[in-house]
Parts: C-alpha cells; sequence; structure tokens
C-alpha cells in the first residue's frame, strides 16, 4: 500500500471543498466537511484496517475519503472523516473506542458543527466492518442506517495464522454478522473480484440480516476489485456510489 496509490481521488464527481481539521479525542484527528445548511444529518466514514503502524499517511488524507468527505457536503449532509488505531485484530477494542469517541464528539459538540444529532449514519469499509459490530449489537435511536463497502463482516473463520495471537473471543465479539438483532436500515455493497474470505462474510452478514427480517439494500459490483470506488472506473461503481447517497437521503430525511 503505497501513498500514490492512497491518493488515488474516488471516481465519482464531487467539486473541491476545504475540511476543518479536529482533534477528538487522545489526539486523533477527525476532518469536517460542512454542508451549505444547518444543522443538517452526518454521515461518519470509517476507514478500513489493521493498518501498519508505520503506515505514515494517515486516512483522512487519503484521496478516497477526501472524496467521500465533499460528495456527503455537497449531499446535505456533514461528512465526518476520521482517524482511528486499528493497526491489529488485537486492538479491536481501542478502534471500537476510537469510534465512539468520534461519535461522542460530533454529537457533543453537534451546534459547532452545524450537525443534527439525532440523525446519523456509519458508513464503514472494508475492515473497518468490524467495527460496526458494537453498534449493530445495540443500535442507538440516532442511528438512522448503516452503510458497508467492501467490508469484513465476520471474523469468526479468520485463519489463525492471520490472526497475530488475537483471540477467538473478540474476533467473535467484532463480527458484525453475529450482532444482528433489529438492525438499522443497511446498505452493503460488495465487489465481485474481492478475497474470496471478504465476500464469504458478506453473504453471510447479507443471509443473516434478511433472517432478522433487516431492511437490507445489497449492491453487487460483478467485475469490482477492492476498492472499486477508486479502482475501477465502470459505470456500475457510480451507480453503486450513487445508489448509496439515494439511500442516505431516504434514510437521514425520513421524518419520525
Amino acid at each position: 500500500m503505497d501513498a500514490e496509490a492512497l491518493r488515488r481521488p474516488l471516481l465519482y464527481p464531487a467539486p473541491e471543498l476545504e475540511s476543518e481539521r479536529i482533534v477528538y479525542a487522545d489526539g486523533q484527528l477527525m476532518d469536517v466537511y460542512r454542508p451549505a445548511t444547518a444543522p443538517a444529518p452526518g454521515v461518519l466514514f470509517v476507514h478500513g484496517g489493521p493498518l501498519p503502524a508505520e503506515l505514515g499517511f494517515l486516512p483522512t488524507d487519503w484521496g478516497v475519503y477526501r472524496g467521500y468527505g465533499r460528495l456527503a457536503a455537497v449531499s446535505g449532509f456533514v461528512g465526518l472523516t476520521f482517524n482511528h488505531r486499528y493497526r491489529a485484530y488485537r486492538e479491536l477494542d481501542t478502534a471500537a473506542g476510537d469510534l465512539a469517541a468520534a461519535i461522542a464528539y460530533a454529537r457533543g459538540h453537534a451546534g459547532e458543527l452545524g450537525l443534527d444529532p439525532d440523525r446519523l449514519a456509519v458508513w464503514a469499509f472494508s475492515g473497518g466492518g468490524a467495527l460496526l459490530a458494537p453498534l449493530l449489537r445495540e443500535p442507538a435511536g440516532y442511528l438512522r442506517c448503516v452503510v458497508a463497502y467492501d467490508a469484513v463482516l465476520d471474523l469468526r473463520e479468520l485463519p489463525a495464522h492471520l490472526a497475530g495471537g488475537a483471540s477467538p473471543e473478540p474476533l467473535a465479539r467484532f463480527s458484525p454478522v453475529a450482532a444482528l438483532g433489529a438492525p438499522p436500515p443497511l446498505f452493503v455493497a460488495r465487489a465481485g473480484l474481492d478475497a474470496a474470505g471478504i465476500n464469504a462474510s458478506i453473504d453471510r452478514f447479507a443471509a443473516a440480516a434478511l433472517a432478522v427480517g433487516a431492511d437490507l439494500t445489497l449492491a453487487n459490483h460483478a467485475e469490482g476489485h477492492h476498492g472499486f470506488d477508486v479502482r475501477d472506473d465502470r459505470p456500475r461503481t457510480g451507480e453503486i456510489i450513487g445508489w448509496a447517497l439515494d439511500f442516505l437521503r431516504r434514510r437521514l430525511s425520513a421524518i419520525d
């Protein structure tokens, strides 16, 4: 994973827009992309992992998250991108704590951020999908919907040689497939050419979500690779991103 790859832009048009960088907890950074009107619903973008500690190029600076932050703002949402400390499977609790702190900061500073604290979505990518488990296990009223792209949604079958010493208990606890009860509406994007293990986890999650009667939208990019939103310049890529935005508009603007 080199800097050039991480700078790839999002394959969806979004105008240039400046963000505000803040420190939300324990020195962790958050970028805020504001829409023209306030208060507005918010979308928190959860980057993947585990990331190598020596990467030296923070996810808030990656092209994909700059793109999504801007896209959220021009779509009428407060876009929130942030860094969390998911560097190994044994650090899942630390990373989940960072996500919880990011949500708490956003809601606690809603007035300053122009945010409606009771209308939030969480959009997770890749390995960051595991961090959805605590949110799905006991979904809060402010969490109106969840989006997952190319996401790892079941860690229970992670091979031991990849687990890096993590015990089975946290891997099961951070498996969203095992955390489904009464989830908020879900939008899941799947890349057909992704790693077999990731797609198997998505397939198990989709089956479990349907079994509990979840409001699930599943978008399959048959010719897409992992990270299709920066790698595969095809019409289907834009369609899926557009569908996700429409999903957010419907779910975040719903009248109580």
